[in-house]
Protein backbone atom coordinates (compact mmCIF):
# COMPACT_ATOMS: atom_id res chain seq x y z
CA UNK A 1 0.00 0.00 0.00
CA UNK A 2 3.25 2.30 0.66
CA UNK A 3 4.55 1.55 -2.51
CA UNK A 4 1.37 3.03 -3.91
CA UNK A 5 1.22 6.06 -2.11
CA UNK A 6 4.19 6.65 -3.24
CA UNK A 7 4.06 6.30 -7.17
CA UNK A 8 0.75 8.51 -6.96
CA UNK A 9 3.07 10.77 -5.44
CA UNK A 10 5.86 10.68 -7.87
CA UNK A 11 3.49 10.66 -11.04
CA UNK A 12 1.92 13.90 -8.95
CA UNK A 13 4.82 15.54 -8.85
CA UNK A 14 5.81 14.99 -11.99
CA UNK A 15 2.71 16.03 -13.78
CA UNK A 16 3.25 19.45 -11.87
CA UNK A 17 6.88 19.97 -13.47
CA UNK A 18 6.27 19.50 -16.57
CA UNK A 19 2.86 21.00 -16.74
CA UNK A 20 5.06 24.21 -14.94
CA UNK A 21 5.04 27.27 -17.09
CA UNK A 22 8.95 29.03 -17.29
CA UNK A 23 9.69 31.52 -15.02
CA UNK A 24 9.78 34.18 -17.59
CA UNK A 25 5.98 33.50 -18.22
CA UNK A 26 3.50 36.27 -17.13
CA UNK A 27 6.97 38.11 -16.59
CA UNK A 28 7.44 40.31 -19.56
CA UNK A 29 5.86 44.25 -19.82
CA UNK A 30 4.94 46.18 -22.76
CA UNK A 31 7.52 48.41 -24.01
CA UNK A 32 5.03 51.31 -24.20
CA UNK A 33 1.04 51.78 -24.05
CA UNK A 34 0.51 50.43 -28.03
CA UNK A 35 1.75 46.81 -27.12
CA UNK A 36 -0.27 44.18 -26.55
CA UNK A 37 1.20 41.07 -24.76
CA UNK A 38 -0.99 37.85 -24.95
CA UNK A 39 0.03 34.51 -23.18
CA UNK A 40 -1.09 31.05 -24.43
CA UNK A 41 -0.70 27.56 -24.11
CA UNK A 42 -1.46 24.52 -25.64
CA UNK A 43 -0.02 21.15 -27.14
CA UNK A 44 1.46 22.64 -30.29
CA UNK A 45 3.23 25.64 -31.15
CA UNK A 46 0.09 26.67 -33.33
CA UNK A 47 -2.65 26.45 -30.62
CA UNK A 48 -0.33 28.00 -28.03
CA UNK A 49 0.01 30.97 -30.62
CA UNK A 50 -3.71 30.66 -31.62
CA UNK A 51 -4.15 31.20 -27.37
CA UNK A 52 -2.10 33.65 -27.19
CA UNK A 53 -3.64 35.70 -30.15
CA UNK A 54 -6.74 35.57 -28.43
CA UNK A 55 -5.69 36.67 -24.70
CA UNK A 56 -3.99 40.05 -26.70
CA UNK A 57 -7.53 40.34 -28.74
CA UNK A 58 -9.37 40.52 -24.88
CA UNK A 59 -7.67 43.17 -24.26
CA UNK A 60 -8.41 45.23 -27.26
CA UNK A 61 -11.37 47.81 -27.66
CA UNK A 62 -13.28 49.96 -30.04
CA UNK A 63 -14.84 53.13 -28.99
CA UNK A 64 -17.04 54.34 -31.77
CA UNK A 65 -19.00 58.48 -31.46
CA UNK A 66 -22.23 58.96 -33.41
CA UNK A 67 -24.29 62.03 -33.85
CA UNK A 68 -26.96 62.37 -36.46
CA UNK A 69 -28.83 65.43 -36.17
CA UNK A 70 -32.16 66.55 -38.57
CA UNK A 71 -34.06 69.60 -39.24
CA UNK A 72 -37.05 70.06 -41.03
CA UNK A 73 -39.19 73.06 -41.88
CA UNK A 74 -40.91 75.30 -43.94
CA UNK A 75 -38.78 78.63 -44.87
CA UNK A 76 -40.43 81.29 -47.14
CA UNK A 77 -42.96 78.85 -48.15
CA UNK A 78 -40.44 76.06 -49.11
CA UNK A 79 -40.04 73.00 -47.23
CA UNK A 80 -36.62 72.11 -46.47
CA UNK A 81 -34.76 69.03 -44.87
CA UNK A 82 -31.01 69.18 -43.42
CA UNK A 83 -29.45 66.09 -42.08
CA UNK A 84 -26.01 66.13 -40.72
CA UNK A 85 -23.95 63.10 -39.95
CA UNK A 86 -20.95 62.82 -37.56
CA UNK A 87 -19.14 59.43 -36.46
CA UNK A 88 -15.81 59.10 -35.38
CA UNK A 89 -13.71 55.60 -34.68
CA UNK A 90 -11.17 55.34 -32.33
CA UNK A 91 -8.69 52.20 -32.35
CA UNK A 92 -4.97 51.51 -32.30
CA UNK A 93 -2.98 48.22 -31.59
CA UNK A 94 0.23 46.74 -33.19
CA UNK A 95 0.21 43.19 -32.70
CA UNK A 96 3.55 41.68 -33.14
CA UNK A 97 3.84 37.67 -33.96
CA UNK A 98 7.61 36.66 -32.80
CA UNK A 99 9.19 35.75 -29.45
CA UNK A 100 11.80 38.23 -27.83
Amino acid sequence: MSRLLIYIFIFYSLSLVLNASPTWYHKLSAQDTNTYIGYGQGKSEEEAKRNALNDISSQISVTVHTSISSDMGIQKGEAYRKVQDKSSLSSHANIYMGIK
